[in-house]
């Protein structure tokens, strides 16, 4: 009787210790939070932070590399620079027409695709399915609390799950008290958030579409069409002559 006794609270005390581990991890563990009462919910509300308008910057640590990441958006307008693959920066005016330019190139100029183009629908859904997204009550799935610690420190974290515009993004927001630190996103890839800047303002400097632009393809497809035969990836300039808006 006593061995079974031993052996039965050897078994609780082995529970016990999975459990707090689990508290601890931000994978399938950790304590199930509801958005209402979330951190980051507070966090977004008292930055006055909407998805209707804001600017986010922040430093991106992807695939070894570290470059800076700008999100600016006021009502259907946005503004996109980035360090992904194909464009590096993109931009839907007003009236959903999109301009792109790669930054890394000295030589780059602005393409523009017209709202009802392809183009212009692959591009809107690209930057739906990238780095960040605000999350809301109506885009949270699952919120969970937990910890992470990097460079010799702990942060209290909630992982939350994302869906928006048939996309869905796990965000780690990491916070050292009540100030946010990081975000860790887990979409196409993994991309750690730094240095973050937010602002309930959008920056309409950024938002104000180019005076000089070739004109894009109407079509979809991997790589654009290029006049006079051939193709062109979506971040290089379109043949054709600069036109002014």
């Amino acid at each position: 009787m006593k061995i079974w006794k031993r052996f039965a609270a050897a078994l609780l005390a082995a529970g016990m210790v999975l459990a707090m581990l689990a508290a601890c991890s931000d994978g399938g563990g950790g304590t199930p939070l509801s958005w209402e009462t979330s951190q980051t919910k507070k966090y977004f509300e008292s930055k006055g932070i909407t998805p209707a308008e804001y600017t986010f910057k922040a430093k991106m640590a992807y695939s070894g590399t570290k470059s800076d990441v700008v999100y600016t958006v006021k009502d259907n307008q946005f503004y996109v620079s980035w360090p992904m693959s194909g464009p590096g920066e993109i931009l839907r005016d007003a009236q959903g027409n999109y301009y792109t330019r790669d930054k890394n190139r000295t030589d780059s100029t602005w393409v523009k695709y017209a709202a009802d183009s392809e183009w212009a629908k692959n591009y809107g859904s690209l930057v739906a399915a990238e780095i960040f997204v605000v999350p809301t009550d109506d885009n949270v799935g699952s919120v969970v609390s937990g910890s992470y610690r990097m460079g010799g420190k702990n942060y209290s974290t909630e992982t939350i799950r994302i869906h928006e515009n048939n996309s869905y993004q796990t965000c780690i927001y990491g916070y050292d008290g009540n100030e946010l630190s990081f975000i860790l996103v887990e979409a196409t890839g993994s991309a750690m958030l730094t240095e973050l800047e937010l602002s309930k303002t959008a920056d309409t400097a950024l938002l104000t579409p180019p005076t000089k632009f070739t004109n894009g393809s109407t079509g979809g497809g991997s790589a654009e069409p290029v006049p006079g035969g051939g193709t062109a990836e979506p971040s290089s300039p379109a043949a054709g002559n600069a036109s002014e808006s």
